[in-house]
């Protein structure tokens, strides 16, 4: 029990970090407002984590493997479905994570630009547990003939970075995640050029 109080204080400091950093930016959330949205005493948000900096790397943590949950329940009923269908499940569930904390990713990713570096030291290892997952879609769709077969191996490293700088973007821009997502996905899937028409090289389709 004392085990479960102390992830659940530590859970709701974490919520309650993500939500002054939203309303008030990085700087000006101060751990004695954080530990007062919390509903704890100063001291024990110091017993749970030694400064901001450390507190900042275990929200950053949480939400990244929070991700990584979202993906997986979404991908389990899916797993007979065909490979599109199923990467748009994954992109759908990864988008949502984005909207979902648009506020505090903003003002983080603004703050790493403006440093040249990260806020704080990241676990990486909920990152690769995605990738890995990507990489298993990209041979389902490789098996279904949906992608080429060669070059396979770059196929998930090229489809995060896409998504991840799209989501980025819009995440700094304000504008739809998901939309963006969605558009994404048909572009790496079905690409940007219009398709040549059979009379030659560079010619619009019929109705272009």
């Amino acid at each position: 029990m004392r085990s479960r109080l102390r992830q659940a204080t530590g859970e709701a400091i974490v919520a309650a970090a993500e939500d002054a950093i939203a309303e008030r930016g990085l700087h000006a959330a101060g751990m004695v407002e954080i530990a007062e949205r919390a509903g704890v005493s100063v001291g024990t948000l110091y017993n749970h984590f030694a400064d901001k900096d450390a507190l900042i790397a275990a929200l950053i943590a949480v939400r990244r493997r929070e991700l990584a949950a979202r993906i997986d329940a979404a991908l389990a009923p899916r797993q007979s479905d065909p490979f599109r269908v199923q990467l748009a499940v994954f992109t759908e569930a990864f988008a949502a994570h984005f909207e979902e904390h648009r506020r505090f990713l903003r003002i983080l990713w603004d703050e790493e630009a403006a440093r040249g570096a990260p806020v704080a030291r990241r676990d990486e290892s909920p990152i690769a547990e995605i990738h890995a997952r990507v990489e298993k879609l990209m041979r389902l769709g490789v098996r279904e003939r949906a992608l080429r077969g060669d070059g396979a191996p770059l196929f998930a490293t090229a489809f995060m970075a896409m998504l991840k700088g799209a989501l980025t973007e819009e995440t700094r821009t304000g504008r739809s995640v998901t939309a963006s997502a969605a558009a994404l996905m048909r572009l790496f899937l079905d690409g940007a050029a219009l398709r040549p028409a059979r009379g030659g090289p560079g010619k619009a389709p019929p109705g272009r």
